[in-house]
């Protein structure tokens, strides 16, 4: 008996706003809430707070170093534009990045926590305010369901150029990823972007439905329909069910991998995808061995004057001939890709990238 309980006659009659001694025969009857219900109440507002707080556990950041625990890349680029040449192939910029989750479990509202947590039926007409345990058992159980059903739901992440879809999206950090081309650059910025709300969701993240029943510790003793922003209180309950802490399940972690192929262990769905393309260099001849003649020697003739007269008609040879080399062929590392006619000069390796796809990954299981 763990499902939070609602009061029927507030369906049609308004919420109730003041205690209600249950001990009273016939003033209400309590019923327990379905799946649906507990989704469309607690799963809404327990993962839209916990996504708009991100500061449960269970909470991704992107660190600029390889210190995070949910996997690495790296994006290279190099520091010579294509075509240039000579080149060394250590001439590029190298940036580290990961992905940390929090794993550190947090205090809940659970000390003290009248007024604060729904109640539940425990036997006859006995009630008790929920414990961990039995929040975990209908109430995060569906709120696990929501998780694994939907690729993106509330609170969850996507790591690319954009939103994977019309809902609200915080981004929790970015990098640049640089590409080189013939003739300039290109890049893309890559986000890590968490789900904050649906469309319309408001202050209370689109939930609906009948509000449960909690403690009301005034005059009369008794139970009381408990509001939203309560509810919402106990959401790191529900991130620290993530990774494992609900009991026999895994879900809510999130990694990343170099590769398309998911990690070893657990059931594991994509979210997102990028790829990271590093210029190559290769041998090309970019100067071509040509032979020609500087200079045609050249005989002519002149006239000698002397004293105003004319002395004589002489031969002479201006220049001897001259036969030399320009430039003799050269091989040098260029960057790629050379474009123009250039490539056709190109020598192994003949690729103009490096490439290195990675793959953001959600366990959902």
């Amino acid at each position: 008996m763990t499902r939070p309980l609602v009061n029927p006659v507030s369906e049609t009659a308004g919420e109730l706003t003041s205690g209600m001694n249950i001990g009273v025969g016939g003033q209400f009857q309590l019923r327990e809430m379905s799946d649906t219900e507990i989704k469309n109440k607690f799963a809404r507002l327990l993962m839209g707070f916990w996504a708009s707080q991100n500061n449960g556990r269970g909470a991704i950041s992107l660190r600029t170093d390889h210190a995070g625990n949910r996997g690495t890349w790296i994006m290279r680029f190099r520091n010579d534009a294509s075509a240039s040449h000579p080149v060394s192939t250590t001439n590029f910029a190298q940036s580290n990045y990961s992905l940390d989750q929090d794993e550190n479990n947090k205090t809940t509202n659970q000390a003290d926590a009248v007024n604060l947590r729904p109640v539940c039926r425990t036997t006859g007409a006995s009630f008790q305010e929920m414990t961990d345990t039995q929040l975990e058992t209908d109430i995060i159980r569906c709120c696990k369901e929501e998780f694994v059903n939907n690729q993106y739901p509330l609170g969850g992440y996507h790591m690319g150029t954009s939103n994977p879809d019309g809902d609200t999206w915080v981004s929790r950090g970015s990098f640049v990823n640089k590409h080189r081309y013939y003739g300039g650059t290109s890049s893309e910025t890559i986000h890590l972007r968490q789900k904050t709300n649906v469309v319309g969701g408001g202050t209370y993240y689109g939930e609906s439905g009948k509000k449960p029943m909690r403690a009301f510790d005034g005059t009369p003793k008794g139970l009381i329909e408990m509001d939203n922003n309560a509810i919402r209180a106990c959401y790191q309950n529900y991130g620290n069910a993530m990774m494992g802490g609900l009991t026999g399940t895994n879900f809510g972690e999130y990694r990343v991998t170099a590769g398309t192929t998911a990690p070893a262990s657990g059931t594991w769905v994509a979210c997102g995808t990028w790829t990271e393309k590093f210029a190559t260099v290769s041998q090309y001849t970019y100067s071509q061995g040509y032979t020609g003649y500087y200079s045609q020697g050249y005989t002519g003739s002149y006239t000698r004057i002397f004293g105003g007269s004319v002395q004589g008609v002489y031969q002479h040879t201006y220049s001897s001939g001259y036969t030399g080399l320009y430039s003799n062929h050269y091989n040098g590392l260029t960057v790629n890709p050379n474009g123009g006619n250039n490539g056709a000069h190109r020598q192994a390796p003949n690729n103009d990238y490096e490439t290195q796809a990675y793959t953001f990954w959600k366990r959902i299981g």
